[in-house]
């Protein structure tokens, strides 16, 4: 009698632990979605998925050190500027990537952009597609502190399209993901863009040295 509940015993708290085994694992569930932000899907929709940062990577070239050395969002700051000289209907903006950091570091490839508006950021119209005839050179580009990258951003004048189909909507800047990056950057750059998605989006070249 005395084995048997024993055994019974035994099976109880066996049965108990399990229980408590899958509670902890439902729980942690939706904690270790947590760090699934914004921020993450505002890269993916800009075109810093997993996918474009292997790609990035994987077409780095020449890094000759160790890929911690890329440059990350905090390491960089990132301005805007009008350029002269564009495109009939078309506005060129610089986006000047600076090294803020205290050491070198290198970027490589497209960065991810698209327009914000109102006071919570939300995105306007598409992001950026990538400028195929300005794609990134054959190597990573290095940055010493205080050294600069550049990208190009062209934008098609909203009053290019049908106001109904384009719903010309001002925005407050731009949201910016350094190549590989899933942390954006807010630059201001006040507008207008067209809210559908489908159409009028600009274009983003890869990061150059030259300005």
């Amino acid at each position: 009698m005395r084995d048997a509940k024993t055994m019974t015993k035994r099976s109880m708290l066996a049965g108990s632990a399990a229980a408590l085994a899958v509670l902890a694992m439902t729980a942690c569930g939706p904690a270790a979605e947590a760090g699934d932000s914004n921020n993450a899907k505002n890269a993916a929709a800009n075109g810093a998925s997993s996918g474009h940062k292997n790609e990035n990577l994987a077409n780095a070239g020449n890094t000759s050190k160790a890929s911690s050395s890329r440059c990350q969002s905090s390491d960089l700051s990132v301005t805007s500027k009008p350029v002269a000289g564009g495109g009939m209907g078309h506005a060129t903006s610089r986006l000047t990537f600076t090294n803020v950091s205290g050491g070198t570091c290198w970027v490589y490839g497209y960065p991810g952009v698209s327009f914000v508006a109102g006071d919570d950021g939300h995105q306007v119209g598409g992001a950026a597609t990538r400028d195929s005839h300005h794609g990134p050179g054959s190597s990573a580009i290095w940055l010493s502190p205080d050294e600069h990258a550049y990208a190009t951003l062209d934008q098609a004048n909203p009053l290019n399209y049908p106001e109904k189909t384009c719903d010309p909507t001002y925005v407050r800047g731009l949201r910016v993901y350094p190549p590989d990056e899933t942390a954006a950057k807010y630059v201001p750059d006040p507008g207008h863009a067209c809210a559908n998605d489908s159409i009028g989006r600009p274009t983003i070249s890869a990061l150059t040295q030259s300005s």
